[in-house]
């Protein structure tokens, strides 16, 4: 079961690792060449910012280390305007 809750963990981490690329690719490159019409953006970014409050959220909630806890931060994204200094007000004090 250990090795499976690792395999597991693992294609969690790539698939997140993977949304969070296309993510930061559509915030830049995608908006200023108009890749998806407007529309389609939105409903992009309220899906991609969503799942990856959730895959921080998981994060918070997983074994610290230092390297595995690598998208912590990632839960505060959907606090727009804090989400830089948030981090260690919510994610640091309440989820450790």
């Amino acid at each position: 079961m250990q090795s499976k809750i690792k395999s597991a963990d693992f294609l969690f981490d790539v698939t997140g690792v993977f949304m969070l690329l296309v993510h930061c690719f559509m915030s830049f490159y995608g908006v200023a060449n108009d890749i998806l019409p407007f529309w389609a953006m939105v409903f992009f970014f309220v899906c991609s910012r969503t799942g990856l409050a959730g895959v921080g959220h998981y994060h918070d909630h997983r074994k610290k280390d230092g390297i595995t806890d690598w998208g912590d931060s990632l839960f505060d994204m959907q606090y727009v305007g804090a989400s830089t200094i948030a981090f260690d007000g919510h994610s640091i004090i309440h989820h450790s």
